[in-house]
């Protein structure tokens, strides 16, 4: 795996080089693309009409990895990225909210086996513990709130996601929030 990622790397390196344009290479964790205003990437496009993307989906651990060799030049994860040459910051805010597939759950029923556990990040792993430390776990864990999404359209169940995600499942899926769940 990491020799195809090498190799990836070096074709796009020469690809950049014989290419007269800028490039700027953007990875972020699947949570924080999906969770990115839908018409950005076209904003980006039109401020500089000769700018070149490379896009990526990576793990946290990842981008800092490509962010420490130079392949990467901007990286967005919800978790503080610290390392050398790094400067990290909090560029925004992603309030999750329990929403379920039933009005009027309250927060013992949402979480039952139902609950489709998203792998946010490290950080909401440890602060869900902490809030329900006698929560066992989830029968079905996905890494992207679009798969969770996909399965709340054909199996009962709740899961914890932005607002922005449950606006543009509209009207495919109809959520409710759980009134009594922590944001």
């Amino acid at each position: 795996r990491g020799l195809l990622s090498t190799w990836e790397q070096v074709r796009f390196l020469v690809s950049v080089e014989t290419a007269p344009q800028p490039n700027l290479t953007i990875a972020a964790s699947a949570g924080v693309w999906e969770s990115l205003p839908a018409d950005w990437i076209k904003r980006v496009l039109i401020s500089d009409g000769e700018t070149r993307l490379r896009l990526e989906s990576l793990h946290a651990t990842e981008i800092l990895r490509g962010l420490q060799r130079g392949s990467i030049d901007l990286g967005l994860t919800m978790e503080q990225l610290t390392g050398t040459e790094i400067i990290s910051g909090k560029i925004g805010e992603l309030r999750l909210r329990l929403m379920a597939d039933t009005p009027g759950l309250k927060i013992m029923s949402a979480l039952s086996p139902d609950y489709l556990h998203i792998d946010w990040s490290t950080s909401f792993n440890t602060q869900f513990q902490s809030v329900f430390p006698d929560y066992l776990r989830s029968r079905i864990t996905v890494s992207t709130a679009r798969l969770a999404a996909n399965l709340l359209m054909d199996l009962p169940g709740s899961a914890y996601l932005p607002r922005q995600i449950v606006e543009r499942l509209l009207p495919q899926v109809v959520l409710h929030p759980v009134e009594d769940a922590p944001e």
